[in-house]
Order: C-alpha cells, then structure tokens, then sequence
C-alpha cells in the first residue's frame, strides 16, 4: 500500500489496511495486490477535510445493566449533544446484538426488529418482540458525508414476567346456594406468548377459609386440578363467605396464586 503522502510502503497481509492522514488534501492510494505468481494494481483518490464541527456527545442515562420484561414495550433513549453543529445532517442507528456481552459481536448475531424504527434516538422495543436473553444495544450518531460517527452501548437482559392466575369474576362475588358454584380459572396465561401461542398450565384448586369454620380454614373439603371446576350446591351453605386459592403452575416457571372469596346466598345469583 502506498498513501500518496510520501509516507513508507505498507503490506498486509489482508485486504484491508487502517491509515490516518496527518494533513487535509487529495490523496492518490495504490495497492499492488500479488500471490508471487502474478500481480494487481488499483487506485483510489481519497480526499481529507478538516471536520467543520467538533465531535458530537452522546449518552444513555441507564444503569450498566438494563432488564427488559419481555411482556411489556421497552423504550431506550440516547442524549445527544451535537455541541452546536449545524453543518452537517445528523444520522442515528440503533444496533441489537444476541450476544451475553457487547465485547466481540459479530453480523451473525446481529438482530432485525420488523416495523421498529431504528434510526430515532428514542427506540421502542414492541412487547414479545425479543426472546428472554442477553443482547447488546448500540446507538450510533454521525455527521452525514463524512466518516465520523459516535456510539455508546447498553448491556440488555430481557426476562419473563410472572404467570398471570385470574379467577372469573374477579376477587369477590355472590352466589345462589340453589345453583352449582362453578369456578373458572382458564382466562390464567403465560404473558410472555402470544394469544394464539398459549400454552397448557397446571391449576391447583383450594378452599382456604370459610366463616362459619370455628377454625381457621374451610370446612368444605375441595381440592381441584382442573381450570374449571364445579361444586355442588349441595356442599355450600347459605349466608357463608368461602375463600378459594388457585395456582397456576408451568414448568421452568414459578408458581402464582391469586383467590376469590363467594358468599353463599338464598335466591337467584344478582
């Protein structure tokens, strides 16, 4: 390689060389590319300027660790300061990376988010978008028509969110004691799937308490597994409050539980 700057010759064993012009001008670039067999010579003119503007500043106000849920949209944002430059049109890239860490990305793990835009300083992040993992997100500013570009980094991990336990009816109703108790628990989801996606859960049904139990706890003896469950009419007491527990279960989740307390009335349910 030559530079055209009366600088020394350069080899490389590769097609790419890295070199920096002390000086703004027009520069005449040769490179005599040979396998000792044979020989190829190219030319490129290259022109240096002076950049016009200082170097811009940017920065993400985020902690060196940023957790995403990937049930929920996630907004990142980068703070620009182009230190009063007007000179040139500013450009903005958001980078995502599948990758543990930002040290040695590579194109492979590059990913490709459809209908987000990346080319704002503030990102979007649509819920379900990305897969529970590690990424790493880079923003990069630069000055248009020239090589100078700026860029930060933020280490991600998007994680799952809980299971979803959801009783119909919600968390307190009355019932008439002359119709059969049923208790529906299969509006219960994986927030992190899709509606269509969903995935069987595991229901663990329980009567907790009861107001007439002397006690504490129930004295109606219930037990289910089921997402739907009926109790006869003939078990239930007229004018007693009864607390049922569900959990919902799935494996390589954590169990989450929520009640609903029923009070039991003579007559038709309102």
């Amino acid at each position: 390689w030559t530079f055209g700057d009366g600088s020394s010759t350069q080899m490389t064993r590769v097609a790419v060389a890295n070199y920096s012009y002390l000086s703004p001008g027009d520069y005449l670039v040769e490179v005599n590319a040979t396998n000792l067999i044979s020989f190829f010579i190219a030319h490129l003119t290259i022109t240096v300027k002076v950049l016009e503007c200082e170097e811009p500043e940017v920065e993400l106000a985020l902690p060196p660790q940023v957790v995403m849920k990937r049930s929920q949209r996630n907004y990142l944002e980068a703070q620009i300061d182009l230190r009063g430059c007007i000179k040139y049109q500013t450009e903005h890239l958001w980078e995502i990376y599948r990758a543990p860490s930002c040290m040695n990305l590579d194109d492979s793990s590059r990913i490709h988010l459809p209908n987000v835009d990346v080319n704002r300083p503030q990102l979007v992040i649509p819920k379900l978008a990305l897969a529970v993992g590690n990424y790493c997100f880079i923003f990069i500013v630069s000055f248009g028509d020239t090589p100078l570009s700026k860029s930060i980094f933020a280490n991600v991990t998007v994680i799952p969110s809980k299971l979803v336990p959801i009783i119909d009816g919600g968390s307190y109703r009355v019932w008439s004691n002359t119709q059969d108790l049923i208790l529906d628990g299969e509006k219960s989801y994986d927030p992190n799937l899709d509606d269509g996606e969903q995935t069987p859960l595991l229901y663990d049904w329980s009567c907790t308490f009861s107001s007439k139990s002397s006690a504490a706890g129930c004295s109606l003896n219930f037990s289910a597994k089921e997402g739907i469950v009926t109790i006869s009419k003939a078990a239930l007491e007229a004018g007693v409050e009864y607390t049922f527990d569900l959990t919902v279960r799935k494996e390589g989740m954590s169990p989450e539980a929520t009640n609903q307390t029923v009070r039991t009335a003579p007559g038709c349910p309102p």
